[in-house]
Formats: structure tokens, C-alpha cells, sequence
């Protein structure tokens, strides 16, 4: 893989830390102004409001909008929810091992990801779809995903949810966080029971692409104000269609090519990559 260079190293900060303090490298490219108020990029003008820091993580960041985003897509399983769905059906169908071993060779880019979801929903035919309304109440929000969200909102920011997973998990949970759109996969079921086949369109990395555009359009947003959070293989072409695609605890390869990759902080830790966010972040969640 050729070598990139990064626009910048920023220091991405965060008042609540998920893991244990450690000791962070220097980062390469910024200034501190404002006497412990700001970390500013020297490069981009990156703003990243500090206020009771405690935890913070340098990543390098190589490409940079100039605009601010107005729309930002999540994709659901590992990345907006802390589980895979289709892991947690297939736990229940007695296959497990055999789905969540094809999901991580998925994730990692090493089989197409058509073959690998038709090979695992074929997995799940006979289950009950009563089952499946019993799924939300086990999937658990990944840490930051509701506080960002609800920041997102309270900008004026479109949200959606672009996911090669199933609406039965991703519709509730769209409600719940109050976001404007859901597009990814319906599993058919026939006599109540699964027939271990996807309804419609597969949304695979092509389809989040298209999807991402098809929202674009739809609200009168242009691609330069889009941003896209993912974790998987299956991300990477719709964080290179947006303006700006970060990689949250993702797999290596997926880290390697994202503009952004965080590994350690929680999801509203983006909220820093914006003064405008951070300071909303702040009046609404602050107050700790």
C-alpha cells in the first residue's frame, strides 16, 4: 500500500475517558491558543474545544472538508451498537461460530460481502421470527453514540443509518435516537418462520456509496458537507464518497485508509473535530 502523508496530527479530546489514562506521543501539528481553552490544527484550522480534559488521543488526519458537515451517516453493527446483529440471531438459531467466524473474515475485506451475508442469512432459515422482536431489548448502544446523535440534532445536522444490517434493529433504533433516515436489509420471512434469504437490495459497499448520495440529493446537501462513520470493509466506499470518513475501532485495513481513525475514545469524541459541536456537547452534557 502506498505510503500517505497526513495533513495534520490532532489531538481529539474528550472531558470522560473510556479507558484507562496512558501516555499519549506529542502530536506533530498543533498550537495552543486561547490558554487551555483550544488545540487548533496550524494546517486546516481544525478547532477542538478543551474544557475538563482529561483523555485525549492523537491520530493523524489526511483529508480535511471545508466545510461543515450537514449530513452524517452511521453504519449500525460495531460502530453505532456494540454487537452484530446477525451474530446475535445466529446465537439464537444454534450457528453461531460458523456466522460470526464468516462476519469477521466480512469486516476484514477477505470475502465478497454478498456471498458472506448470503451464506450467513441461509444460516438462519426455520428460525421463529417471533426471535426477533426480542433482539432490541439486548442491543446496547455503542459509548457516545446517543450523546453525538442527540448533538447532531441539536445542529441541524441530517443523521442517518447506512448498514448492511436488518431494519429490525435499525428502524428502533433510528426512533429512538430521533435520526432522519434508514436504509439496509430486511430478512424475508415466510409462515413465521425465516426463509434464510435478504428482501431486496443488498447493501453492500456500492449500495452505502449510492445510498449516501441518494440522501445527499434527496435533502439538498452536497457531498462536500457529508460525513460517514464506519468500522468494516464494507465502509470503505462510502467514507471515500463523503468528505470526510472516519474509522471508529475499526479493523486495521479499514483504519489504514479512513481520513480519520479513532481507536480508543467513544463516538461523541467527534464532537471535538467542531467547535461548533463541541460547545454544544459541552451546554448539553457538561455539567458532570
Amino acid at each position: 500500500m502506498t505510503h500517505r502523508k497526513p495533513l495534520a496530527h490532532i489531538a481529539i479530546c474528550h472531558p470522560y475517558p473510556c479507558i484507562p489514562d496512558r501516555t499519549w506521543p506529542e502530536p506533530e501539528s498543533w498550537a495552543h491558543v486561547r490558554a487551555d481553552r483550544l488545540w487548533i490544527s496550524r494546517d486546516k484550522g481544525l478547532a477542538i474545544t478543551q474544557q475538563k480534559i482529561n483523555h485525549v488521543e492523537i491520530a493523524p488526519i489526511y483529508r480535511w472538508p471545508n466545510e461543515m458537515p450537514r449530513l452524517v451517516t452511521f453504519d449500525m453493527d460495531s460502530t453505532l451498537i456494540q454487537q452484530e446483529v446477525i451474530d446475535e440471531v445466529a446465537r439464537m438459531a444454534g450457528c453461531y461460530d460458523e456466522v460470526a467466524a464468516i462476519t469477521e473474515r466480512a469486516m476484514r475485506g477477505e470475502v465478497n460481502f454478498k456471498e458472506s451475508l448470503e451464506a450467513r442469512v441461509s444460516c438462519l432459515r426455520g428460525l421463529d421470527a417471533k426471535f426477533l422482536d426480542t433482539m432490541v431489548d439486548r442491543i446496547k448502544l455503542s459509548p457516545g453514540a446517543e450523546s453525538l446523535v442527540r448533538v447532531l440534532n441539536q445542529c441541524g445536522v441530517k443523521t442517518a443509518i447506512i448498514s448492511g444490517g436488518f431494519d429490525f434493529v435499525a428502524q428502533p433504533m433510528a426512533r429512538r435516537l430521533q435520526m432522519d433516515a434508514v436504509v439496509c436489509h430486511r430478512l424475508e420471512i415466510q409462515g413465521g418462520k425465516l426463509t434464510g434469504r435478504v428482501q431486496g437490495a443488498i447493501v453492500d459497499a456500492e449500495g452505502k456509496a449510492a445510498a449516501l448520495k441518494q440522501l445527499a440529493e434527496r435533502w439538498q446537501i452536497p457531498l462536500t458537507q457529508t460525513m460517514s462513520i464506519g468500522d468494516g470493509a464494507n465502509d470503505l466506499q462510502i467514507m471515500k464518497t463523503s468528505a470526510m470518513g472516519i474509522a471508529w475501532h475499526a479493523k486495521p485495513t479499514v483504519a489504514r485508509q479512513a481520513d480519520l481513525a479513532i481507536h480508543h475514545l467513544d463516538l461523541d469524541a467527534i464532537c471535538w473535530l467542531y467547535e461548533t459541536w463541541a460547545e454544544k456537547w459541552l451546554k448539553m452534557f457538561g455539567a458532570h
